[in-house]
């Protein structure tokens, strides 16, 4: 059999999915003036591409959700039963698998188990869809197994939701361990919840595996981390002097700027204050030579031994 579940118990999740879907509904139409959450935050502040590719998500959801909900209520010798099952597995193939595909590099979370998550479960998901949509049209037997897949896959959303809510409101969490990776924890628990009710044991494995090659391929062999550093700190850089007055002190010094999209911080000091970049907490800061060293004001041979963060020059 291709989905190795009792389809008892695969009906009962999906009833218990589908009672889920109604509070996760009421959430939404109670709180959509407010701010959104950190799970949808990163697809609302993107540009308008992904604006447009979070609105066909979210119909492809709504044509899947609502055209198995449909064809599993029909009777089976129904006519619009297979053109609802239809629709469900080609929104789930053509719309709802590549859009999710889409936001992979925008997620929120903890990188290392949320991308391989996601492509995991998508893939999941267009596998069930798929074979569905070849037992319809090579084979004689209603894909019944293949549509509660599909169907069962697709509710992980809401799933995701149901752990956050539980997480964040009934778990008692005095030292603020699930904080910053709350999100983290309700996508891992629910993908392995929906993954265990299509695949059984064997699906939990295959998430499983996908964590692990992901992080020694994906993370080392593929170099993710070097071209995020690439994309925090660039790859080259030049050396720009900063000047600030305070008072009757001048506070003079150099350090290393990088371009692109750096992400500045205030490092204070006892006499005066200046916006750094994070790359000087990796390289100290240089002392800066006298001016009559070279003519520009900066000596072709720097010291770049570890100095205080600042020269303090007395005021001419």
């Amino acid at each position: 059999m291709l989905i190795p579940v009792p389809q008892t118990d695969r009906q009962l999740f999906l009833a218990a999915s589908y009672v889920l879907d109604m509070f996760v509904f009421y959430e939404y139409a109670t709180t959509w003036k407010r701010p959104p959450p950190p799970m949808r935050r990163p697809h609302t502040e993107k540009t308008a591409l992904s604006r447009w590719m979070l609105w066909i998500h979210i119909i492809g959801g709504f044509a899947e959700l609502y055209g198995g909900l449909f064809a599993l209520l029909l009777p089976r010798h129904w006519r619009s039963a297979y053109h609802f099952t239809q629709l469900t597995f080609l929104s789930a193939a053509i719309i709802q698998v590549p859009t999710s595909l889409f936001f992979v590099p925008s997620v929120a979370g903890v990188k290392t188990l949320m991308h391989p998550g996601y492509i995991c479960v998508s893939a999941m998901h267009m596998y069930v869809a798929v074979s569905g949509l070849w037992q319809m049209y090579t084979g004689t037997a209603f894909p019944t197994d293949q549509l509660e897949a599909t169907v069962a896959i697709l509710h992980t959303y809401a799933w995701v939701r149901m752990f956050y809510w539980l997480l964040k409101y009934l778990v008692g969490d005095e030292r603020k361990l699930l904080t910053t990776v709350i999100y983290t924890f309700s996508v891992t628990m629910a993908g392995l919840l929906t993954v265990s009710h299509v695949f059984g044991p064997k699906g939990n494995g295959l998430l499983v595996s996908g964590w692990v090659l992901w992080g020694a391929i994906g993370t080392k062999w593929l170099g993710v981390y070097r071209k995020e550093m690439e994309g925090m700190t660039g790859s080259t850089g030049r050396i720009i002097r900063a000047q600030t007055r305070r008072g009757s002190r001048r506070v003079s010094t150099l350090h290393i700027s990088f371009p692109g999209p750096i992400r500045r911080e205030r490092l204070r000091s006892k006499t005066s204050s200046v916006r750094h970049s994070p790359i000087d907490t990796v390289a100290p800061e240089l002392p800066l030579p006298s001016p009559a060293s070279s003519p520009t004001g900066i000596d072709s041979a720097v010291d770049v031994r570890p100095t205080k963060p600042f020269d303090e020059i007395p005021p001419s």
